[in-house]
């Protein structure tokens, strides 16, 4: 009677690929965070490896500390980054208290006076309504003790999370540098020792690929930072440097970020036109906002993307909607920014192992 011959190795590897997708669903920020000190490393590793080589006499600097001096390089620049542009936030937060509300409320009654007629004349309000007595009824529903509460408590939360975000990103950056991690020695426990021969071509293609997507996604937000900066200053915007900055990180985010921008700068506009008693300059101040945004973003959609998507990473642009929609579905904004590393990674391993089995035609991304 024939035997059948159970392979445990490739039960634990099907297991351990199930696990890996299990736990990406379930705690994406944690997977975003790795990912994210392992962008870290890509960046720093060519630092470290430079310091190292670094020789006085004959004692050369240890790679535990090179790597401990990049990764505290890369940490005084987000330090030099927050000096630059926090005091700013602060400042737009500071002007809520010149507001007068007594004069805003004047101005608001007329806007909406306006607008009420307008609604009233062409029947798409009842004569009865006011617009005064809609907005309060939904703000006495909004606005209570627990929304405050919640508001408070969601504040604190949010802090917390970005303090454990950073100090995670960098702790674990730090030892990916210091103990050279690689895809190769991570891709061993998911593939078949039979392949470990295309396991270091895989790692430098992820490797390449990466490091191009990176250098080409810091490129993109430099860009937009100068292009929103520019067009602010052009037009007048107040604080043109922060609102220019704000939207150039933001713009990491795909498809969200330049909406978020866009809303905060109008948010910080209103604040400024209000605190200065300059109401009249709202609409104009708000078509400014709008024309620089929208011509940064067809820059943004028309050039930019294709050349970072196209040329580093070669992916189509279909790919990169469908792909980063598909992120979102599965975990939110952190899916969305991980989906073009992640499919591209997938990508790459799916590609080659393919041509490992089947002895095919090779496709290199590289």
């Amino acid at each position: 009677m024939a035997t059948t011959k159970i392979n445990y190795q490739l039960i634990f590897r099907i297991c351990a690929v199930v696990a890996f997708f299990l736990f990406a669903y379930y705690f994406p920020s944690i997977v975003l965070y790795v990912f994210l000190a392992f962008i870290l490393a890509l960046m720093g590793k060519p630092i470290a490896g430079g310091i190292s080589s670094i020789q006085f006499w004959k004692w050369r600097i240890p790679h535990g500390i090179s790597s401990f001096i990049t990764i505290s390089f890369f940490l005084a620049m987000l330090v030099v980054m927050g000096m630059l542009f926090v005091p700013m936030l602060f400042k737009e937060f500071a002007n809520i208290e010149n507001i007068n509300y007594d004069k805003l409320s004047g101005y608001l009654t007329t806007v909406l006076d306006n607008l009420q007629t307008f609604l009233h004349d062409n029947n798409i309000m009842d004569h009865e309504e006011t617009i005064v007595g809609i907005v309060t009824v939904e703000i006495k529903n909004l606005i209570n003790i627990e929304l405050f509460s919640n508001m408070l408590g969601g504040l604190v939360n949010t802090t917390g999370n970005l303090i454990m975000a950073l100090f995670t990103i960098f702790f674990v950056g730090f030892f990916f540098i210091k103990d050279n991690i690689r895809f190769d020695k991570l891709l061993k426990v998911f593939v078949s020792a039979d392949y470990g021969e295309r396991l270091t071509a895989i790692s430098n293609n992820i490797n390449t690929l990466l490091s191009r997507y990176c250098l080409g996604s810091v490129i993109r937000i430099a860009i937009m930072a100068v292009l929103l900066y520019a067009g602010f200053l052009l037009f007048g915007v107040k604080n043109a440097l922060f609102l220019g900055f704000l939207g150039g990180v933001l713009n990491i985010i795909p498809y969200l970020g330049p909406v978020i921008g866009l809303v905060l700068s109008y948010l910080f506009g209103f604040i400024d036109c209000v605190s200065m008693e300059q109401y009249n300059l709202i609409l104009s101040i708000f078509l400014k906002i709008s024309i620089v945004y929208i011509i940064a973003n067809v820059i943004d959609n028309v050039i930019l993307q294709p050349m970072i998507f196209s040329q580093s990473v070669k992916i189509h642009p279909v790919e990169v909607f469908l792909v980063t929609i598909l992120g979102g579905e599965i975990a939110g904004m952190s899916g969305m920014i991980l989906a073009i590393p992640v499919y591209t990674i997938l990508r790459i391993i799916v590609i080659e192992l393919y041509n490992q089995v089947n002895k095919g035609i090779e496709i290199h991304d590289e």
